[in-house]
């Protein structure tokens, strides 16, 4: 991965994930791009899978034509909700620099225009930029900036930067394509969080099973943290504390009430409010479907993954994409309990679906099976 390419037109925290994702699965391109479009609350589109096999080619992709409306519309909401702050920008920067000034004393300027805000700027930031505008200033032979140079370039870039939220991809889009957190549901017994959210327009809902994970007293901290880093798509680690809390305080009335069923809901903006926790008016999935839904709106597609080793490792990210592969062999000795709990789940529901009951085809009772080995084993030697 030895090509690089400028996403300073989705911030620069985006231009990090995207770098971190390709790194991360170095020789998995697909792998980097489903969970791109998964964090980035992206229907994940299989022309962009044949596009976006390293970051330098994400710009051709729909998913960065996109981002890039998105993260525009936001810009602009932004200087519309705070003018009051570009009208101070304006007043402070033509009074300090009427004549603008030269490009050997830009950075002092801005760093100076920017100090004189009620918004903080971080330092770093200006540093940054101001290192990167003189050299492009230097290159094309510019010894002047103008002052609606100078105010433009605070404007666009250290001022709309540090008043534009931090992952401002996970805020909820206006698009229908993208996943959508709609509300939040818990459930004490079993001790379960039930996620409600919109894909393509259609409603979903998954659930996290923590029965013998989270306990009513125990530590949230570092149960939060772990569930925010496969989920953080849908719920931040503040949030899923919140509400590890709550389920906690749910769990210790039921058992003030001898186990009667507790369950709760509430929407994103508001998770003080609670009340009964409706049955949904439409088809439940569990995690895997409504994840793989959200990535890939054509009906039983498949990603093309690696082939798989003898024992695979428990990957929740692949769970999510493909149960089947995910299940095959897998190694669970060294899952987390969350990761544990997923596996668990999608196994149980996966043997309920193959299970023979009485009345269906192909049922027999105490049906007897004279098994013929094929080899030798020492496990079968009688004493």
């Amino acid at each position: 991965m030895g090509e690089k390419t400028s996403l300073t037109d989705l911030g620069l925290e985006l231009w990090i994930l995207v770098y971190h994702l390709y790194r991360k699965y170095n020789n998995d391109p697909d792998a980097a791009f489903y969970e791109l479009a998964l964090r980035t609350r992206c229907v994940r589109r299989s022309d962009d899978l044949f596009l976006a096999r390293s970051p330098s080619s994400l710009k051709s992709t729909q998913w960065y034509r996109e981002m890039t409306t998105r993260y525009g519309a936001l810009r602009q909401r932004i200087k519309e909700s705070h003018s009051e702050v570009l009208q101070e920008a304006e007043t402070v920067t033509r009074s300090l620099y009427p004549a603008g000034c030269k490009v050997k004393e830009y950075a002092d300027a801005l760093q100076t225009c920017a100090a004189m805000l009620t918004v903080s700027i971080p330092g770093r930031a200006i540093a940054r930029f101001s290192e990167y505008r003189v050299q492009e200033l230097a290159s094309r032979a510019i010894v002047t900036v103008t002052v609606d140079e100078l105010l433009s370039d605070l404007i666009e870039r250290p001022l709309i930067d540090a008043m534009t939220p931090s992952q401002w991809w996970s805020l909820d889009p206006t698009d229908d394509d993208s996943v959508l957190l709609k509300s939040v549901g818990l459930c004490a017994h079993p001790s379960q969080i039930h996620i409600h959210c919109t894909c393509s327009g259609k409603f979903r809902c998954y659930h996290i099973h923590l029965d013998g994970i989270l306990h009513d007293r125990g530590p949230t901290a570092q149960l939060a943290k772990r569930l925010a880093r496969t989920h953080s798509t849908l719920l931040s680690e503040e949030q899923f504390r919140t509400y590890l809390v709550r389920l906690q305080s749910l769990m210790r009335q039921v058992a003030e009430d001898g186990g009667r069923r507790h369950t709760s809901s509430s929407t994103v903006n508001d998770p003080s409010r609670e009340h009964a926790y409706p049955q949904p008016q439409y088809p439940q999935q569990d995690l895997s479907s409504v994840l793989a839904a959200a990535v890939d709106p054509e009906k039983g597609a498949k990603a093309a993954h690696r082939p798989l080793s003898a024992v695979n490792k428990a990957d929740v990210g692949l769970l999510y994409r493909d149960p089947e592969a995910a299940l095959d062999n897998v190694d669970l000795n060294d899952a987390d309990d969350v990761t544990l709990q997923e596996f668990k789940a999608k196994m149980e529901e996966r043997f309920l679906e193959n299970v023979l009951r009485p009345g269906d085809l192909g049922y027999e009772y105490d049906k007897r099976v004279e098994v013929k080995p094929t080899q030798r084993s020492e496990w079968d030697d009688s004493d």
